[in-house]
C-alpha cells in the first residue's frame, strides 16, 4: 500500500513538473502575449504622470509612445466596464506619480455596461484575487497560475509561435467606405441590445463618482473624455440616445468640478477614415494624432501642429463638440508635469 501511495505521489509530482514547464514555455510565447491585451500589465512603469482607463475606446484610442516629456501608460482593455476601471485604478495607484492625470473615457455605451461574467475572467491576470467579483480559487489557478490549462487551440503556439506580439485589433484602415458604414450599423445594433438589457446609467455614474473621488483623495487629477468617432458611427445615434448620457456627464462635472473633453464629433477625425481601424476605433496613426491633440488641449505638451489661434495644421478649428461645457482653471494640471517642456 505504501509503495502504491509513493508511486502515485511520484507520478503526480512528475506530472505537475511537466505541466509547470509547459506552462512556463506557453506564457513566454508571442501568441499568449497577444491573446487579449493583458500582457502589458506585467510592464507597468513607476512614476506614471498621465494614464488612461477605458474599454476598447481607451485601449485603441491613446498612444504615449514617442512623447518624451511624459511617462504615460494605457490601462484600457477591450470590454472594460467602469467597475473594472475603478479596480484597475486602485490596483495600480501606487504606480502613479503625485498629480498624475487620469483620463477616463466615457460614451453612451460605457454608461450602460455592467460586469460581464465572461469578461471578468481576464482580470485574474490583471488584478489581485480579491478584487474580482465572485472570485474562485480554481479559476485563479486556471487563468492566473497555470493558463496552459485553458489554452485549448492556442497551445499550438508551443509548436509554432507568432513572429511578434501583436494585440492590435485595429492596426489598419478598413477596406473601403462600405466597411465603415456596415460596421457602424453593427455597433449601433449592439448598443440597442444593451439598452434593452440595461436598467440605465445610474450604476456606472456612481462608479465614475467613486473613481473621481479616489483620484482626488490620492492626489491624482481625473479628466473625462470621449474619443473621436467617424461620422458613419455618429450617424445612427439620435438626440434621445445622447440626452441621458450628456445629462449624466453634466451631473458629474457639476458635482465634482471635473473637466470633460468631448471629441466624438471632432471634424478633424470624423471624415478621416484613414485614421480609423473601424467606425469608432482609431488605428495607430489616429491614436498618435489624437494623443498629441488631447495632451496639448490639457496643457501637458505643446502640439506643433497648432498655430497661435489653436487651429490644427488642417486649418480646421480645435473646437469642442456638442455636450456639456466645463471650464476649469489652467492650474488644474499644474504639478503633474514639473520640468516638462
Amino acid at each position: 500500500m505504501k509503495k502504491f501511495i509513493f508511486r502515485g505521489a511520484c507520478f503526480a509530482a512528475i506530472a505537475l513538473i511537466l505541466l509547470s514547464v509547459l506552462n512556463l514555455l506557453y506564457v513566454r510565447t508571442n501568441g499568449y502575449k497577444s491573446l487579449d491585451g493583458t500582457y502589458k500589465f506585467r510592464t507597468v512603469p513607476d512614476g506614471i504622470n498621465v494614464m488612461n482607463l477605458g474599454s476598447s475606446h481607451g485601449e485603441f484610442g491613446l498612444d504615449y509612445g514617442g512623447i518624451d516629456t511624459v511617462t504615460g501608460f494605457n490601462f484600457g482593455l477591450r470590454g472594460q466596464s467602469h467597475y473594472f476601471d475603478l479596480q484597475v485604478l486602485k490596483e495600480y495607484g501606487s504606480k502613479l506619480a503625485e498629480g498624475c492625470v487620469v483620463l477616463i473615457p466615457v460614451s453612451c455605451v460605457s454608461l450602460l455596461q455592467g460586469i460581464d461574467p465572461d469578461q471578468r475572467i481576464l482580470y485574474y491576470r490583471v488584478l489581485a484575487h480579491g478584487s474580482i467579483p465572485d472570485h474562485d480559487a480554481v479559476e485563479y489557478i486556471r487563468f492566473r497560475l497555470l493558463p496552459i490549462l485553458t489554452a485549448s487551440f492556442n497551445a499550438r503556439y508551443l509548436i509554432k509561435d507568432r513572429e511578434d506580439v501583436d494585440p492590435d485589433l485595429f492596426a489598419c484602415p478598413g477596406a473601403d467606405e462600405e466597411f465603415y458604414i456596415y460596421n457602424a450599423l453593427y455597433y449601433y445594433g449592439l448598443f440597442e441590445d444593451l439598452k434593452k438589457e440595461c436598467a440605465g446609467s445610474g450604476y456606472s455614474v456612481g462608479i465614475l463618482g467613486e473613481m473621481i473621488a479616489f483620484c482626488r483623495d490620492n492626489g491624482f487629477k481625473p479628466v473625462l473624455i470621449t474619443t473621436p468617432f467617424t461620422n458613419h458611427y455618429n450617424y445612427w445615434y439620435t438626440a434621445d440616445d445622447y440626452s441621458e448620457f450628456y445629462a449624466a456627464i453634466a451631473c458629474l462635472t457639476e458635482e465634482y468640478g471635473v473637466p470633460y473633453l468631448d471629441y466624438s464629433h471632432d471634424p478633424r477625425f470624423g471624415e478621416r477614415l484613414d485614421l480609423f481601424g473601424d467606425s469608432d476605433h482609431l488605428n495607430p496613426a489616429g491614436r498618435k494624432m489624437f494623443t498629441q491633440i488631447l495632451l496639448a488641449d490639457l496643457g501637458i505638451t505643446h502640439d506643433a501642429a497648432r498655430d497661435e489661434t489653436g487651429a490644427c495644421s488642417t486649418g480646421k478649428p480645435a473646437a469642442r463638440n456638442p455636450g456639456p461645457e466645463t471650464d476649469y482653471p489652467s492650474s488644474y494640471l499644474s504639478g503633474a508635469f514639473r520640468g516638462a517642456t
